[in-house]
């Protein structure tokens, strides 16, 4: 035994790799202890027959499938150099150390974890690689890089992970390998003008963001599955919705309509009205782990704001399934969304203006002791009001004169006339949402209160006045009275005298 059996080896499994990985809550526990000697331990490892097979007392093949692994595979893992199988499939493991050292590895399985990328080396030993339904989204072309030999390789299996960027030619012509398993991940971009079409065990590419022309060498290959992309199947003389249709051939993601022919089976894609937006075409489900694919029946709806909405795009600085979310630097006026100004003091300073002058303007009114200027106000308003109501007419006015009616209609008076998405970006448009609603109903209500007490406080002054005028005027007619009393008792008095 101390001749052959490796002590680095031995410490590594009982003392960073069970223990790393929560081995004491494992569904197969080890009986290794890190108090017993390495050798002790390897005798324990040994009755383990069911996970782990030994050959000239080195560790050959790990199979721990769906044992309760959780945690992060601890680097070192080169000590197992005659390693030829690894599988920790159905586990919680979320990292996979650099394998450049294990030159022997010839299968890995690591399908069902919980994986978020894999930056590491693959070997040239490596025939099979399984990485299906982990979270990985690492670049296609990173991985790609990281494996050393693709001539050797025979099945890599990626379905179900969150990889992005495109195929390349070198994958798809890879003479060795038989098994490309792709499907529901981030793939983008058109397939490679150069492809394989024969020996595919399996080329499984669905369920991703393929574009470009459908490729017709793969067309009755019953090894393929290219469903739930967004081919252009137009140029396919023998292309039928019932066979490939629209689970393969999707138009755009976005700004499209789709239509099929019933006679010839093509998929005809139209963009959208302007004004108009088709939201996502392709949606995926599962049930029972099973993926498809099904396509809105609404075709292209009507946007919010239609001056977003341009030829199955959005306009500059709009964002949203239907372009009605303006993104940050930009605000929405005249149902668009259109740049911010380099300052919004003006605009809020000169709306304070406005909201000021028609508070003191209403008090004036109510005073009643200078009709003039409360007329030149009411006829201010009133223009005011007919200028506004006739930039709602849908014609071509000059943008000033849309602006101008846009920021400053006065029953409009809330965040909108401050432009608050200009001037705090960093709120989200949810935020600015709530802020607005708040503003439409609380604002009129302290605009309600404030005339009330204007009112209230006007009319108190003006029953005050009221009461002064009519206690001068008793005061006056007394006054009369007297003075009329002391005429006459003079008049009397100047009769008798006489």
């Amino acid at each position: 035994l101390g001749n052959t059996a490796d002590e680095d080896e031995i410490n590594y499994l009982t003392n960073s790799f069970y223990i790393d990985l929560d081995g004491r809550n494992w569904a197969d526990v080890w009986d290794v202890s890190t108090e017993n000697t390495y050798s002790e331990n390897y005798v324990k490892l040994t009755a383990e027959i069911d996970k782990l097979t030994w050959d000239s007392e080195r560790l050959v093949t790990m199979n721990l499938t769906e044992n309760g692994l959780e945690g992060s595979i601890p680097n070192g893992i080169e000590a197992l150099t005659e390693l030829y199988n690894l599988t920790l499939s159905d586990n919680e493991i979320t990292y996979l150390p650099d394998l450049a050292n294990n030159t022997k590895l010839h299968l890995l399985n690591l399908s069902l974890n919980l994986l978020s990328e894999y930056t590491g080396t693959f070997p040239a030993s490596l025939n099979f690689i399984s990485l299906q339904n982990n979270s990985i989204s690492t670049d296609l072309l990173v991985i790609l890089n990281n494996i050393q030999s693709l001539d050797t390789l025979k099945e890599l299996n990626l379905d179900g992970n969150s990889v992005t960027g495109s195929l390349t030619e070198d994958l798809l012509t890879a003479t060795n390998l038989t098994w490309l398993g792709l499907s529901g991940n981030q793939i983008t971009g058109d397939l490679p003008d150069n492809i394989r079409s024969d020996n595919w065990e399996n080329l499984d590419l669905g369920y991703n963001k393929l574009t470009g022309d459908y490729p017709s060498v793969l067309l009755n290959n019953e090894a393929v599955n290219l469903r739930c992309n967004m081919f252009d199947c137009s140029s396919l003389s023998s292309f039928n919705a019932t066979t490939y249709g629209i689970h393969e051939c999707m138009c755009p993601e976005r700004g499209y309509e789709a239509a099929v022919d019933d006679s010839t089976g093509h998929v005809t894609c139209s963009v959208c009205a302007n004004g108009t937006m088709a939201n996502k075409w392709v949606r995926f489900e599962t049930t029972d782990d099973t993926y498809y694919c099904t396509i809105p029946t609404e075709g292209c709806v009507n946007c919010m704001f239609s001056k977003n909405c341009v030829e199955g795009s959005c306009t500059a600085g709009s964002t949203g399934p239907t372009c009605e979310v303006c993104e940050n630097g930009y605000r929405m006026i005249g149902g668009k969304c259109e740049e911010c100004l380099e300052s919004q003091v003006p605009i809020a300073a000169l709306a304070m203006l406005v909201f000021v002058a028609v508070i003191i303007g209403y008090g004036i009114f109510l005073t009643g002791l200078n009709m003039l200027a409360a007329t030149m106000i009411k006829q201010l308003f009133t223009y005011l009001q007919l200028y506004f109501l006739t930039m709602d007419i849908r014609a071509n006015w000059p943008y000033s004169w849309a602006e101008l009616a846009d920021v400053y209609k006065l029953s409009m008076i809330n965040t909108q006339a401050f432009d608050l998405d200009c001037l705090v970006s960093s709120l989200s448009t949810l935020d600015l949402f709530y802020i607005d609603w708040t503003s439409a109903i609380v604002v009129p209500i302290i605009l309600t209160l404030v005339i009330v007490a204007i009112d209230k406080n006007w009319s108190q002054k003006i029953t005050s006045y009221e009461k002064n005028v009519a206690v001068v005027a008793d005061i006056e007619k007394e006054t009369r009275t007297a003075e009329s009393l002391h005429f006459r008792s003079k008049q009397v008095y100047t009769f008798l005298s006489s």
